[in-house]
């Protein structure tokens, strides 16, 4: 986490006008290329519409919620905020402009959220296909310009594992490549949350088709992140996404989902990316085997208080672990989608990352008009011209998917 745009704060990416962004190679187009393009009702088609926005609002408003916090210990966070942030009762104008935040406007979100853009704006302009060519162009130029249509001077906040990828040599012909060799480098040990933070997106495009959309997760995951640790907290969080956008997994009344089930399912989906070979240091609780990776993930993803995450924990806060169970232990939240963030944003550690992820699963589940409806200020008091943006992408994406039907 921490990092929007530099100087003018980091925000959306365009809807509208030239991409600042330079093209990639052409090269062969994968299989599969296309939207999901499904044939939805009337009904269907408005609460997928919800969903979506609900989604992509939530990852933005989790990750501007958790920049109050992000890089304060717990008991920091009570001294600067009081009760405001634990009770959700905490407003954009109430952020503490410390040398970290002083980065950003007021309710402006940051790195996080700026990737997920990143891959949504490649999906759009590639008909649904997003490479790592086309991603991996995108984030260099991003890193050095940020999102200039914002007045950003850079994109700030890039952390260790993903910067070192970045700048590696074989980055540009190979970001898989460069990301398995500083994986290889680090003995195997980085398992950020780097790459959780920006993937929610990517159940969006072929949401109808599971297999499809844990492809291009994986794929996205790798192009900065390869331990496997990552790719399945990725896996993970994109699964649950996909099936609510499918409308899987509902509760009997057919109100609400079913978020054990949820959890149980993408769960199941993420095991099968934890092979054997994840290392980490002897003094890491991060597991050498399959087994205890597998253990792991489903003891981070299935706590009932979010104090059992330890999400302030000194060194550990990146942990990309950490950050997936934060956002299931939000989906499985009954308590709102204000108090449910604020209570997660006063954990405090790397906690616009954590909220990027938590708002995108609970932003899915609740939709955007619920959404809205309950945290009002949230949303209506992002910065105008980063919620014009952010609403310009959302519509080019929902035009894209639903533009055939």
């Amino acid at each position: 986490g921490g990092g929007g745009g530099g100087g003018g704060g980091g925000a959306g990416a365009g809807g509208s006008g030239a991409d600042a962004t330079p093209a990639p190679s052409a090269g062969p187009k994968p299989a599969g290329s296309g939207f999901a393009r499904p044939s939805l009702t009337d009904d269907e088609r408005r609460v997928f519409v919800d969903r979506v926005k609900g989604l992509i609002y939530g990852n933005c408003i989790g990750d501007a919620i958790g920049l109050a916090t992000e890089f304060m210990t717990k008991d920091e966070a009570a001294r600067v905020y009081g009760r405001k942030v634990v009770e959700g009762t905490y407003e954009y104008a109430d952020m503490h402009m410390d040398m970290h935040r002083h980065r950003w406007a007021k309710g402006d979100w940051t790195d996080d959220s700026d990737q997920m853009l990143l891959l949504l704006r490649s999906m759009v302009q590639h008909d649904g296909v997003v490479t790592p060519a086309d991603f991996g162009a995108k984030l260099v130029y991003w890193m050095h310009h940020g999102f200039p249509e914002l007045g950003d001077n850079g994109g700030c906040g890039i952390g260790y594992t993903g910067m070192s990828v970045l700048t590696h040599p074989l980055f540009k012909a190979d970001p898989h490549g460069a990301s398995m060799a500083v994986w290889e480098r680090s003995g195997r040990a980085l398992a950020a949350n780097g790459a959780v933070m920006r993937t929610s997106v990517m159940a969006v495009p072929h949401f109808d088709d599971l297999e499809r959309v844990v492809a291009d997760t994986v794929g996205m995951a790798r192009v900065t992140h390869s331990d496997p640790r990552c790719v399945a907290s990725c896996v993970a969080a994109t699964t649950a996404l996909a099936l609510m956008l499918q409308g899987r997994h509902r509760t009997a009344d057919g109100a609400d989902f079913d978020t054990a089930a949820l959890t149980e399912a993408a769960l199941a989906e993420a095991n099968k990316h934890l092979p054997e070979g994840v290392e980490a240091p002897a003094d890491s609780a991060f597991g050498y085997h399959v087994e205890e990776a597998t253990r792991e993930l489903a003891r981070h993803c299935s706590v009932t208080d979010v104090t059992d995450l330890a999400l302030d924990a000194p060194k550990a806060i990146g942990y990309t672990y950490k950050c997936v169970g934060s956002g299931f232990w939000a989906l499985r939240s009954d308590r709102g989608f204000r108090r449910t963030l604020g209570e997660l944003a006063a954990e405090a550690g790397d906690a616009d990352t954590n909220g990027a992820v938590a708002g995108a699963l609970l932003g899915c589940r609740l939709g955007f008009a619920k959404l809205h409806a309950e945290v009002g200020s949230w949303v209506d008091a992002i910065p105008r011209k980063q919620r014009k943006f952010l609403d310009q992408h959302i519509g080019a994406l929902l035009n894209a998917i639903l533009a055939d039907e």
